[in-house]
């Protein structure tokens, strides 16, 4: 962390007044980092300086994970608002993944049982494909709720193949 000062005054150095100040927002924005992990760069100058330095927010999150990130890193806050999610079991041409039918059985037994307390307000369950995929797509009838069962099927669906939650509107 003690080269971000430096890393920072050197993009200011070379930047314009604009990417000064989206960058010193990315600062301010994107939580600290536990390492870097950055290769070649993605785009080649074939060995001419660069005519402007900028950062790229999304490229830096998805090379670098957060210091906190894990498997229960909380429900995305899309889920909160929404208050519903889907799961997709998709194939690849040879129908579901035992994971996969795992999955659509485990996330139909939570939503029975939170159904049947009150807490599901809206289920909708549809073939999506000819060899099984299957999307389900639940409303919750708070953001809690829909955090803790999005938190409770990201736990089940470790490292399950071809099979998603999508924070959507159902």
């Amino acid at each position: 962390m003690k080269m971000v000062p430096s890393l920072f005054l050197a993009l200011v150095l070379l930047s314009s007044p604009s990417q000064v100040l989206c960058a010193s927002l990315t600062v301010t924005i994107v939580p600290p980092y536990k390492t870097l992990a950055l290769s070649r760069a993605l785009y080649r100058t074939d060995h001419r300086p660069a005519k402007g330095a900028a950062i790229d927010v999304g490229l830096l999150e998805l090379i670098a994970g957060p210091a906190d990130s894990g498997p229960d890193t909380g429900a995305p806050g899309a889920v909160l608002e929404l208050q519903s999610f889907a799961l997709y079991a998709l194939s690849r041409g040879r129908g579901l993944s035992e994971s996969g039918q795992r999955a659509i059985v485990e996330f139909r037994e939570l939503l029975r049982n939170m159904k049947a307390a009150g807490h599901v307000v809206a289920v909708s369950d549809m073939r999506i494909g000819i060899e099984g995929e299957t999307k389900i797509c639940a409303s919750f009838a708070s953001p809690e709720l829909a955090g803790k069962a999005w938190m409770q099927m990201q736990r089940s669906l470790a490292g399950a193949d071809l099979v998603q939650l999508k924070p959507e509107k159902c």
